[in-house]
């Protein structure tokens, strides 16, 4: 399912923007982010190089998409601090991690929600079922980064129900 709305172009064209957007919401990923890339002074270059490490992983051979597995965990390695100021809910000094499991999740859930509404606003509405397969890939999609599988919501109505009150959060802050 993954595959069938990602290779729809405009899903691809659009959905890194949107979900770029709605992750600035939360400081501990922006932050973590910013602090470890250059991403913040040239964020097209970089949606524009995610987008093709994605799809290698989407729909290019094993030994594509493992060698861009292994290049992103090199590179998440290295994402990890503490907030040297206040962001928020969160107070300076609040450590971070690429490979916190809650900051996982929120990476692919604004991914997993853009991608859906993009494909349901430009191409057709996806049926319950699709849906629940649809979150069902970005799970396994997370997991090839190594986030742990119970650390997602198991269904997909789990996930809309854990994203809507997330959304609501007092932790959602932009920086």
């Amino acid at each position: 399912m993954l595959r069938r709305v990602h290779e729809e172009h405009l899903v691809g064209l659009l959905y890194g923007q949107r979900a770029l957007c709605i992750g600035a919401l939360a400081p501990l990923n922006y932050v973590g982010t910013s602090l470890h890339s250059y991403a913040k002074l040239t964020p097209f270059k970089r949606l524009a190089h995610t987008g093709k490490a994605f799809e290698k992983i989407y729909f290019g051979s094993r030994a594509e998409a493992d060698q861009v597995l292994a290049y992103v965990h090199h590179q998440h390695e290295e994402v990890n601090g503490e907030l040297p100021e206040d962001a928020g809910p969160f107070p300076a000094g609040t450590p971070y991690s690429a490979f916190d499991p809650d900051l996982m999740l929120w990476t692919v859930a604004v991914m997993a929600d853009s991608a859906q509404i993009f494909y349901e606003l430009l191409v057709k509405p996806l049926s319950d079922g699709e849906r629940e397969a649809l979150w069902q890939d970005y799970i396994r999609f997370a997991e090839l980064f190594r986030m742990p599988r119970d650390a997602a919501p198991p269904t997909y109505e789990a996930f809309r129900a854990w994203y809507r009150e997330r959304l609501a959060s007092e932790e959602m802050y932009l920086t």
